[in-house]
């Protein structure tokens, strides 16, 4: 599979080239990277899970600082990343 990333830089590269010189044939490089984007839309989003609570006092307790409501802060970063229960 194509991410959008590699399928917007696939287009990039096609226009580059379609500008480099003449006698190129523009629209079969558009056609290129129109087909690579409709590739990288067919993708299912990554769905973001939120860690448990074992996984967050593992790295919390990891930390020097480990002093305080473990949870509280991981989910409040959870929360901040758009990732809820």
């Amino acid at each position: 599979m194509v991410s959008n990333i590699e399928a917007m830089k696939q287009m990039v590269e096609a226009l580059e080239i379609a500008a480099e010189g003449g006698g190129v044939d523009f629209y079969a490089y558009a056609k290129e990277g129109r087909q690579a984007i409709a590739e990288a839309e067919k993708q299912e989003p990554v769905k973001r899970e939120p860690l448990t609570d074992e996984q967050i006092k593992r790295i919390w307790e990891s930390l020097p600082f480990c002093n305080g409501a473990w949870e509280t802060f991981a989910r409040e970063i959870e929360a901040a990343h758009g990732i809820k229960e």
